[in-house]
């Protein structure tokens, strides 16, 4: 699985990744305003199988810190330190709905061809 190794001012901070069937980001923030001024990393992602968002800790960072991410080929990845499951629906989930609205459309006859088709298709995947 592709992974980031993090490292900031030269110390390792962690191994993250979600798999092979998922997305992962590390993105520095900079926030200015009149009664605001932040600068900080956010390491996170999400499992698109369990439909989990994953975040992994990092210490504060400020103007002159370093920040090198890595990306790597890897088979294992530290755990995250916050793994929280999403509220709305997986998207089989979606599409099972959405396939339900439709057919409610359509007669015996169509519903039956509609079934057929898409077992047809996933049988030559």
């Amino acid at each position: 699985m592709k992974a980031f190794e993090v490292f900031i001012n030269g110390h390792r901070l962690c191994l993250a990744g979600v798999g092979d069937n998922g997305g992962l980001h590390a993105i520095i923030n900079c926030i200015s305003g009149p009664d605001r001024e932040e600068i900080f990393l956010s390491l996170g992602g999400l499992d698109y199988v369990t439909d989990e968002h994953m975040n992994w800790k990092v210490p504060a960072i400020g103007v002159g810190a370093e920040v090198l991410v890595r990306v790597v080929e890897t088979t294992s990845v530290d755990p995250p330190d916050v793994r929280v499951r999403s509220e709305r629906p997986t998207t089989l989930d979606q599409y099972r709905d959405c396939l339900r609205d439709f057919s409610e459309q359509l007669t015996e006859d169509e519903r039956q061809e509609l079934l057929r088709g898409l077992v047809a298709d996933l049988e030559r995947k």
